[in-house]
């Protein structure tokens, strides 16, 4: 280590986005991620001191590049852009059919981090070459969605529902790898097992760090009426796994859902005075629109009763088992 000359960190915006290196920003739905980076990039565009910095002396205009799948320029970006009193001129809008990510760390399974680490470090690389900074915006995927904004859960900008119910995302998961077992087109093979690797990333981040267990609102295990989930979590298992035994994700993975499955055996099953196998802890319905009540709340998700013995429940349970055995 003695050669190596130590050198001081150089800052866009300090302590939060270094020159030279990549930033990852994350947040929940409707948090405003985008809009807060497009406002950021705004500020730099003109030249104007960032927020919570102490000199608060401006600086000299600095052009940016955003990349997105998600949103279109039109509509979307330069409206937003435009808002902040960006310079229009210094904004350079790229979009992607494909992950942006993907396109720069090249040809390689995103989902498996073996073979991410290496290839991640191309972008870095661009960052500590270039001098530049970069900012990765990480979404998580929703609940429901409705395109003409017109049911009264959804959000009126975006379509979306509030907030992530774990067993319809275990529908999801469950669907989306054993769909692969049915398509040959390399195309969509390849889309679909992009789609695997970005939910698999996504359900690890908000899995229980002490049980290994998913809640009923994903994201939100912390708070209070939120519960473990027991159908949520096995289908999560039946997917981990099974993507790891086909080769669609890492092999850190079945790691993941392990975890997972030991923390549904010691906290969902249960043997009552007949010497019977119980299955509990399984939310008996949940759902967006209808009645009034199923207004896609926080509250109405934790409000919704669990069962024992939830035939979803134990479905779910007998092939997360059948994954873990083969």
């Amino acid at each position: 280590m003695s050669e190596i000359e130590p050198r001081e960190i150089e800052w866009l915006w300090y302590p939060f986005i270094p020159y030279g290196k990549v930033t990852l920003l994350q947040g929940d739905p409707d948090d405003g991620k985008s809009t807060f980076m497009l406002t950021i990039a705004a500020l730099l565009t003109r030249g104007e001191p960032l927020p919570f910095t102490d000199t608060g002396k401006p600086h000299e205009p600095i052009s940016v590049i955003y990349q997105t799948t998600e949103d279109d320029a039109d509509d979307t970006i330069v409206p937003r852009f435009i808002k902040a009193n960006g310079d229009r001129e210094r904004l350079l809008f790229i979009s992607e059919k494909e992950s942006p990510l993907s396109s720069y760390i090249g040809d390689c399974q995103i989902n498996a981090a073996n073979e991410v680490r290496p290839r991640f470090n191309y972008l870095i690389r661009i960052a500590k070459e270039t001098g530049c900074a970069i900012v990765i915006i990480k979404h998580l995927l929703y609940h429901g969605y409705d395109e003409t904004r017109a049911m009264f859960w959804a959000d009126g900008d975006t379509g979306c529902s509030s907030q992530y119910w774990g067993r319809s995302i275990g529908w999801y998961a469950c669907a989306l790898v054993d769909t692969l077992d049915y398509i040959d087109d390399e195309k969509i093979r390849k889309e679909l097992i992009q789609m695997a690797g970005d939910l698999a990333l996504g359900l690890k981040e908000v899995q229980h760090p002490q049980s290994g267990l998913w809640y009923q609102v994903l994201d939100r295990y912390s708070e209070y009426g939120n519960y473990p989930e027991y159908s949520c979590s096995c289908m999560f298992v039946y997917f981990l796994r099974k993507a790891v035994r086909r080769g669609y994700l890492g092999s850190e993975y079945a790691k993941v859902a392990k975890k997972t499955y030991y923390g549904i055996i010691r906290e969902f099953l249960e043997v009552d005075e007949k010497g019977r196998l119980n299955l509990k802890g399984t939310v008996y319905v949940s759902g967006l629109g209808g009645d009034r009540y199923r207004d896609g709340s926080y509250e109405y998700y934790i409000s919704e009763p669990k069962q024992i013995n939830n035939l979803l429940g134990i479905g779910a349970f007998l092939m997360a088992s059948a994954e873990m055995e083969a």
